[in-house]
C-alpha cells in the first residue's frame, strides 16, 4: 500500500508540475535563452513570475485565490434562466463554470468576490451574501 501511495503521489506531482509549466509557458513567464542571474550564476531558463500573475485564469488555477473574499455570490437556481454565458464569460477570474445542464457553478476556491456576476446577471439570480452568512446558511451548497 505504501508503494502505491508513493507512486500515486509522484504521478500527481508530475501532472501538477507539467500543468504549471504549461501555464507559465502560455503566459510567457517561462523565458528560455541565456540569463545571468543576480547570484552571478548562469541559466538557460528564467521564470518571470509576475508575467503569469497578469493572467487571472492562470493565477486562479495556480493558487486558491478565494481566501480573502468577504462577499460570496450565490446562485438561486429557481431564478436562473440558464443563459450561463453572461456570468461565466464576464467573470474576471474564470471562477464560474457551466455544467451539462447549462447551470452555472461557482468555484469558491478561486472566486475573489468581485460581484461582477451579481451585476451582470439579467435575471438577478445571483446575489451577494456575506461569508459569515454563507458559512451558516449555504455551507457547501454550491460546490
Amino acid at each position: 500500500m505504501t508503494t502505491l501511495k508513493r507512486t500515486l503521489g509522484e504521478t500527481a506531482r508530475r501532472a501538477v508540475a507539467a500543468r504549471t509549466e504549461a501555464l507559465f509557458r502560455a503566459s510567457g513567464a517561462l523565458r528560455e535563452g541565456h540569463f545571468t542571474l543576480k547570484s552571478g550564476r548562469h541559466s538557460d531558463a528564467y521564470l518571470e513570475k509576475f508575467q503569469v500573475l497578469q493572467d487571472p485564469a492562470a493565477t486562479s488555477e495556480l493558487s486558491n485565490t478565494g481566501l480573502w473574499r468577504t462577499l460570496r455570490p450565490v446562485i438561486d437556481d429557481g431564478h436562473c434562466n440558464r443563459c450561463s454565458w453572461v456570468c461565466s464569460t464576464l467573470c474576471p477570474d474564470s471562477a464560474i463554470h457551466v455544467d451539462a445542464d447549462h447551470r452555472p457553478r461557482i468555484d469558491y476556491d478561486h472566486c475573489k468576490g468581485c460581484m461582477v456576476c451579481v451585476a451582470v446577471c439579467p435575471r438577478h439570480a445571483i446575489r451577494a451574501v456575506s461569508e459569515r452568512e454563507a458559512g451558516r446558511t449555504f455551507e457547501g451548497a454550491m460546490r
